[in-house]
């Protein structure tokens, strides 16, 4: 099974948009998210995405965060 890798998310407050894009920056999934959904762990379908590096982009009324993301 293939997965897509990353530690955690940032903690943040209230409403956010949670955005994946590829290595060339074409967005791959865009999710809602809401601080009082108590995530865990988000199951995102990636299975038809190649192997390779992905990139996170959160938005929120609280900040904005990017990171690496890593599907083997």
């Amino acid at each position: 099974m293939q997965q897509l890798y990353r530690n955690t998310l940032p903690p943040f407050t209230g409403a956010a948009t949670l955005t994946i894009y590829d290595a060339s920056g074409r967005e791959m999934h865009r999710q809602s998210l809401d601080e009082g959904d108590n995530i865990q762990q988000l199951e995102i379908p990636t299975a038809n995405w190649p192997a390779g590096a992905y990139y996170y982009r959160l938005q929120a009324a609280s900040g904005e965060w990017s990171a690496k993301l890593l599907k083997q």
